[in-house]
């Protein structure tokens, strides 16, 4: 009988932790949100919990102290010790940045400057109580915000699982409440970002750990494809292939968004030139029961650009655009096709001309009883790309 009723009690503290916690929304300013620097997701989630709870003290400082219920919340547990999950968010970890390493790029359009800030200072836990002390350069963006800031939802906030969708959420709730606000409409709303300005947002490029781009972003106008390449040559930049990008930051977070979030999310790639280099991300926002309604229609299909990419991460040999193109055209534009005869040349031994021997599988539809074939010679073809798009979107 004791057993249970403490069973019960718990199951009941639980429901009100939860529905204390469902209808708090927070500002933060949009300074922070579009600030540039790599964090981690429980620290997001504790600085926002830490923005309904600071306060500022005799000397001025700012310093907030968040129960352990919230704590709960944040780290996602119901119950148990959480005191070594909080020392490996305070104790510097391999490869992964403390709390206290936490260092932003911002820019403060009202005084015209830019500034790089640690953004907390000092971090105690005690009492299964964390007291998170903000940086006085930063105070004026947490406390006392009277414009220039985005309501959030702090129930939906803790709820993400992944950073990037954390960053991204904010970025755009703040971008869509802005054109809702000046063009006074319901939506869709559309915002363009540049692909690099986009990376260092969600932390994917962090400007820390390079003192050039560090110093490339505290100008007026960043050279964004200068920083590209800078990140690139030293390494930072885990997702420069934009296939690797929108497979583990783009889509997890647009899946997530529209799974948990108040916002409906979707997005393009905007390319220029011509091997159709993707050079900045269009999305397109709704505030959910807001969406236009549609007819039910087909998924959309990957541009070829795309299809291009899937490809050369695919293969394990090294194949050139115009090879993957030609395989594509062999296909019908079909990637079903090209991954099942992929498939088979990996249990075909083995092959002097893949690109050759995948267009002559194509086309004589091969099958897994096809032990060897014939690569024969392979011709390089020249393909009018233009002509090719125009085939892709007609199929």
């Amino acid at each position: 009988m004791g057993v249970s009723k403490r069973k019960l009690e718990s199951k009941t503290k639980n429901t009100e932790n939860s529905t204390m916690l469902s209808n708090v929304t927070y500002k933060k300013s949009n300074t922070l949100i579009t600030a540039k620097g790599k964090s981690t997701l429980l620290g997001q989630k504790l600085f926002a919990i830490g923005i309904l709870m600071a306060k500022e003290l005799d000397d001025g400082s700012l310093e907030a102290i968040i129960p352990g219920t919230y704590l709960r919340k944040a780290l996602g547990r119901n119950n148990g010790s959480f005191y070594d999950q909080i020392v490996a968010l305070v104790e510097p970890q391999k490869n992964k940045a403390s709390l206290l390493d936490w260092r932003i790029i911002y820019k403060d359009k009202e005084e015209q400057k830019i500034e790089a800030s640690n953004v907390i200072t000092d971090v105690t836990f005690h009492d299964g109580r964390l007291t998170l002390r903000y940086n006085s350069k930063i105070k004026k963006y947490i406390t006392g915000l009277k414009n220039n800031y985005t309501v959030l939802n702090l129930s939906e906030s803790l709820t993400f699982t992944s950073i990037y969708t954390y960053r991204l959420y904010e970025v755009l709730k703040a971008e869509m409440d802005y054109q809702r606000a000046i063009s006074h409409s319901e939506g869709p709303y559309e915002v363009t970002y540049e692909l690099t300005d986009l990376k260092l947002m969600l932390g994917i490029i962090d400007p820390q750990e390079n003192a050039d781009i560090a110093k490339a972003l505290k100008k007026e106008s960043p050279d964004y494809e200068k920083i590209e390449k800078k990140a690139e040559e030293s390494g930072i930049n885990k997702m420069s292939n934009y296939t690797d990008f929108r497979r583990y930051a783009l889509e997890r977070a647009k899946k997530e968004l529209n799974k948990k979030s108040s916002i409906h999310v979707d997005y393009k790639p905007v390319r220029m030139g011509r091997g159709g280099k993707v050079v900045s991300i269009c999305f397109k926002l709704s505030r959910v029961g807001h969406e236009k309604a549609k007819e039910v229609e087909d998924a959309p299909k990957k541009d070829i650009f795309e299809q291009i990419d899937e490809m050369q991460q695919l293969f394990s040999e090294k194949i050139t655009a115009s090879d993957a193109k030609a395989i594509l055209e062999a296909a019908g534009m079909d990637m079903k096709k090209v991954r099942y005869a992929y498939g088979i040349s990996r249990k075909s031994g083995r092959i002097d001309n893949i690109v050759g021997w995948m267009i002559s599988a194509i086309k004589n539809g091969y099958t897994e009883n096809v032990s060897g074939a014939s690569d024969a010679d392979f011709e390089q073809n020249t393909y009018d790309f233009e002509e090719l798009e125009k085939r892709f979107v007609e199929n």
